[in-house]
């Protein structure tokens, strides 16, 4: 028999883990960011992902860059390396948090995921990786208040033990699309001449996003 106290606490543990996490994270980010204005891996991305014209960066939204922000942390373009990559070949990090927190984001991926379940009371989120079929638990309190079980997520989801949340860039389609969205994917990722299949499918995702997904606004926190 399941003890409903364990799995209450056992909750409240995860999220308070989460909330910890993501306040280790917001000032990480800034770390590494402030170091990467000293390199060219902001430019340089951003030129990759089409954006960049006449020395001008043209985006159609707000949340747009955070799509961005988030390319150019975890993707590997220049010399086939990630912000985060060059961060660390410049920076020893002490704190254990951090360390933790970093290994994750080092290995994290992006996919497109199906809404399987929605606590609001818990603030998780049960997904499905359409391509592998991992079924995953992630933690999410803005986002939880937001989806529906009838929306697909492109996103990128960092690990530390069991505790499973975004790194902040969803992208949000309906769920009535999903064979649409990896037919043109597909294509479209053929088209782009890049080696790295991770960078390829932001891209492509990114572009889906404008033409075929859902304006978001996330459900304030507090």
């Amino acid at each position: 028999m399941i003890d409903i106290n364990t799995l209450y606490l056992e909750s409240k543990k995860s999220i308070k883990s989460y909330r910890e996490y993501r306040e280790i994270s917001k000032i990480l980010n800034d770390k590494i960011f402030d170091y990467l204005e000293t390199t060219q891996k902001g430019l340089n991305d951003i030129n990759i992902m089409g954006l960049l014209k006449n020395n001008r960066v043209y985006l159609d939204k707000n949340i747009e860059f955070d799509y961005c922000h988030d390319f150019i942390l975890y993707e590997k373009t220049l010399n086939n390396k990630s912000g985060v990559d060059l961060f660390l070949e410049s920076h020893k990090l002490e704190d254990k948090s951090e360390i933790e927190l970093i290994e994750s984001m080092k290995n994290s991926k992006t996919s497109l995921y199906k809404v399987i379940d929605i606590d609001k009371k818990d603030f998780k989120i049960k997904i499905e990786d359409i391509n592998t079929k991992e079924i995953i638990n992630i933690i999410d309190i803005s986002l939880s208040r937001t989806l529906d079980k009838d929306h697909l997520v492109f996103t990128r989801i960092i690990s530390i033990g069991d505790v499973n949340f975004t790194s902040g860039m969803v992208m949000l389609f309906n769920l009535n699309h999903i064979d649409f969205l990896e037919r043109v994917a597909k294509k479209e990722m053929k088209k782009l001449n890049i080696e790295n299949e991770n960078v390829k499918r932001f891209i492509t995702f990114f572009y889906l996003s404008r033409q075929h997904g859902y304006n978001m606004t996330l459900t304030p926190t507090t």
